[in-house]
This record gives structure tokens, C-alpha cells and sequence, in this order.
């Protein structure tokens, strides 16, 4: 049996079909499906996230591994529905993937900046980066998850043509777990822009925590 956890820093409606190579690679195995959960966590690209959004979502996240929990438990499959329209815009989006092996020719470090202290060498999950010599290299096979630019304690990493897009704030986000135990308001029914999106999606979570024992 297997279930699918999953987080991203928005809920838009193509994040649905994020998961549709796994659903149908898992159909020809002689497995059953328990649900599928969507958990939303800020941005380490892109754009800093405020810290009371940051500390709201938490809170929703609480509530949805809470219903992640009790679901399993008791045999209810919560599945989250996706169609062509997402499907086919997610493939197209998917192409940004090869925008990874790509940008990283262009990806440099700082000399002066980095203590070769080897944190993005041990951080990558695809060992794309490597310490060689006491210089740190790239390879070109980035998945984009900017790990390496994010931990750098020293801001040393340049990420090429998305530098414009690097984030090198750290979350406190073991800080914020522990201590958000109430609801910050951030996100209100008359939201516009980006966090709009939120709206739906915590209401939903919502109505799923308080539908559980």
C-alpha cells in the first residue's frame, strides 16, 4: 500500500495533477492506494514568504496531518481529483526541468564568500554538486530545488539566470511548529493576488479537520 505526501508553496489548481506519473506507474503494481495530501510551505525560490503567513499555514498543516493521520487509520482514501485541462498544464510546465541542467552552467560561487564548509555538496539530492580541490563544482543535473543557494551560510552560491528569484532568508519553521498553536489570520475571504489562492484551501482543510473523531 502507499500514499502520497506532497508540498509546494501555493495551491493552484495545476498542483493537482503533480502527481499523475506516480498514480499511473503505481496502477501496474499490485499495491493499493491510500489518498493523496497536499501541505503548503514557503517559497525558498522565487519570493521570502511573510512570517505570519508562514506561521498560518503551519497551523492549517497541523490540521492536515492530523487528518493525514486519522485517514489512515481508519481506511478512508482522500484522493485529490485532478482532469485534462491540469494534466496538460502540467506537462507543459514540467519542461521547466530541463531549465535545471541548463542554468547550471551558469551557476558560480564566490571564492571570497565561501568557507568551503561543503553544505551544499551534502545537501543536494542529486549529488550534482562536489567539492573538488577545495573548489566547489556543478554538475548538470539540477532538479531546481535550490537547497544549495537557500543553506549556504555564507551567501556564496550565484544561481545563474534565477538569481533574480534567490531567497536567502531561512525559515524558522522547527521555531514556528512549536510555538504556532492558533490560527495568525493572515489569509481573509477578501485576499486579491497571490495569496488568494489560500483561501479555498485552508477553508477546505478546515472542513476536513472538523470532520474527523
Amino acid at each position: 500500500s502507499y500514499f502520497i505526501y506532497k508540498n509546494s508553496g501555493e495551491t493552484m489548481k495545476m498542483n493537482n495533477a503533480s502527481s499523475r506519473k506516480i498514480k499511473r506507474k503505481m496502477k501496474k503494481e499490485d499495491v493499493k492506494y491510500l489518498g493523496e495530501y497536499h501541505f503548503v510551505f514557503p517559497y525558498n525560490i522565487h519570493f521570502e514568504f511573510p512570517s505570519d503567513f508562514i506561521k498560518e499555514a503551519i497551523y492549517e498543516d497541523k490540521k492536515l496531518l492530523d487528518v493525514m493521520m486519522y485517514n489512515l487509520e481508519h481506511n478512508i482514501v482522500h484522493d485529490i481529483k485532478s482532469n485534462i485541462i491540469y494534466n496538460i498544464g502540467a506537462f507543459f510546465v514540467s519542461i521547466q526541468s530541463i531549465g535545471g541542467n541548463v542554468n547550471s552552467f551558469f551557476y558560480k560561487v564566490d571564492s571570497k564568500k565561501c568557507v568551503n564548509c561543503s553544505a551544499c555538496v551534502n545537501m543536494c539530492p542529486v549529488n550534482n554538486i562536489v567539492n573538488k580541490d577545495g573548489k566547489i563544482r556543478f554538475k548538470h543535473s539540477c532538479v531546481m530545488c535550490m537547497r544549495c543557494s537557500f543553506y549556504c551560510p555564507k551567501n556564496a552560491i550565484d544561481i545563474g539566470f534565477l538569481q533574480g528569484w534567490k531567497v536567502t532568508s531561512y525559515y524558522s519553521l522547527e521555531k514556528y511548529w512549536n510555538e504556532t498553536n492558533s490560527r495568525i489570520n493572515y489569509i481573509k475571504d477578501d485576499m486579491k493576488g497571490f495569496y488568494k489562492c489560500f483561501i479555498e484551501y485552508f477553508k477546505d482543510v478546515d472542513k476536513m479537520y472538523n470532520s474527523i473523531d
